[in-house]
């Protein structure tokens, strides 16, 4: 399948270059084909559109050798295949758009793990818990489409195993079947991108709030350096026409406390016990 192709980092090795772009370019490759069945997709679609036009002039002419529930049934057949083809077209897109996507990470993933373009860690960081969430959201939507194409799938099935099913209708339904099959497969497969591409988000996500943590604390404790710079060079008053800072002050109180210690540590030593 070919979402199983889109390039994922799978361990947790700094990987050079040329690994780097060796994936890339497999990814590359991967994306034509989904283009390429894309345009197939659509080639069906347009097959079926066609299919469908036909199985509806039929349905109003009518045909006494073959009767209207046939042919009614004929008509959802091909409704189910212009369905299958279509929904086909959108999975894939879909599928496109995540290999994109996961091209990207990728590449965020290469500059984390080498340590570079650190400033715009946090964005990232951001944007990937953005896509995680939407991520989560299309997933649940596609996890809704699939159940509901097994239902349908279901209830044709049941139809089939009635004894007394026309032929005619019995091989429309078949065609039902194999429509709803084709459609499941495909949203199968783009829930397995869906699977892939939000482990590497994951993935990402895991090397990057550790990171963001740490240079986020030491940009604070940078920050706190500059402010006590400031602070100690802060003029408090004028005396003479010399200013008296913050750092003279302070560096006088402890000159004080350090005098006032040193006479009162020996008095203390000299002074007499209570008796018990």
């Amino acid at each position: 399948m070919l979402e199983r192709k889109i390039a994922i980092v799978q361990d947790d090795v700094v990987f050079d270059p040329e690994a780097l772009q060796s994936r890339l370019t497999e990814m590359t490759n991967r994306e034509d084909a989904i283009l390429a069945r894309i345009d197939e997709l659509t080639g069906e679609g347009e097959s079926a559109e066609s299919a469908l036009i036909q199985a509806r002039q039929h349905l109003q002419e009518g045909d006494p050798q073959i009767g209207m529930e046939v042919l009614e049934e004929r008509l959802h057949a091909r409704e189910d295949e212009l369905a299958a083809a279509r929904k086909g077209v959108e999975y894939r897109g879909q599928v496109k758009s995540l290999a994109e996507t996961a091209r990207a990470r990728l590449k965020r993933r290469y500059a984390i793990l080498q340590g570079t373009q650190q400033d715009r860690w946090p964005s990232w960081l951001r944007e990937n818990q953005e896509f995680l969430n939407e991520i989560g959201k299309d997933r649940d939507f596609t996890l809704a489409e699939l159940s509901a194409l097994h239902s349908m799938e279901l209830a044709l099935s049941r139809r089939l195993a009635a004894p007394d099913l026309d032929a005619g209708i019995r091989e429309a339904v078949k065609q039902r079947v194999a429509a709803i099959e084709i459609q499941s497969q495909l949203a199968g497969e783009m829930l397995l991108a869906q699977d892939q591409v939000r482990s590497l988000a994951e993935r990402l996500r895991l090397d990057l709030e550790p990171r963001v943590r740490e240079r986020s604390l030491d940009q604070r404790l940078e920050q706190a350096k500059e402010q006590l710079s400031e602070w100690w060079g802060t003029e408090l008053a004028v005396v003479q026409d010399h200013g008296i800072y913050v750092g003279d002050a302070a560096t006088a109180l402890g000159v004080s406390l350090t005098g006032v210690r040193d006479r009162v540590a020996p008095e203390a030593a000299a002074a007499p016990k209570p008796t018990a």
